[in-house]
């Protein structure tokens, strides 16, 4: 005997007030810069307005979420600079190099001049190779190179430590810099 599905229960219809609490319940969870709420609203009118049928007008409630998402921009809510210095200090404490970093606030929707800027601050605030930083805040996560448990490595592992490495995105030149340091330097 297959369990029974209970029918789809329809939503509400939409309505400002609902795709405003809806943005403001997700940036109570989450740091967002606009267009990740804009995303988060489009994502919600599209499937609402599919639970109903499709007989609405999409464009319509998409410049509804564009108008609520200036409000909370203006509201202070919303700070794509604030949200990208966040996200640049975190990437960069969790070992991402600096083209990672790039690629993954251009991918949340972070203009080009907002990631110059904010890099920008982030690399005066730390040391002058930021990168290299970053690559033995990797090594020591992962447990490579100088960092790993068994010393020292055979050549295989060397191997699997530089495309480890490679894969994370950091240039060969830094992977040899780590993995030349002294295992009495790491502990």
């Amino acid at each position: 005997m297959t369990p029974q599905r209970r029918p789809f229960k329809k939503p509400p219809p939409l309505s400002e007030e609902r795709l405003r609490a809806a943005a403001v319940r997700y940036l109570a969870r989450f740091s967002a810069g606009e267009t990740q709420v804009l995303r988060v609203l489009a994502r919600k009118i599209k499937r609402d307005i599919a639970r109903r049928g499709g007989e609405e007008d999409i464009s319509a409630w998409t410049a509804v979420a564009k108008r609520i998402v200036k409000e909370l921009v203006a509201k202070g809510y919303v700070n794509d600079r604030a949200f990208a210095e966040g996200r640049a200090r975190s990437l960069l404490a969790a070992g991402r190099p600096l083209a990672r970093i790039r690629a993954d606030l251009a991918a949340k929707g972070v203009a080009a001049e907002i990631i110059e800027e904010v890099l920008s601050t982030v690399c005066e605030d730390t040391s002058d190779d930021v990168d290299l930083k970053a690559a033995e805040a990797f090594a020591r996560r992962r447990r490579l190179g100088p960092y790993a448990p068994s010393q020292p490595p055979s050549t295989d592992d060397h191997r699997r430590t530089l495309g480890a490495f490679a894969r994370a995105g950091f240039s060969y030149d830094i992977a040899r810099r780590i993995l030349a340091k002294d295992f009495s330097e790491t502990e």
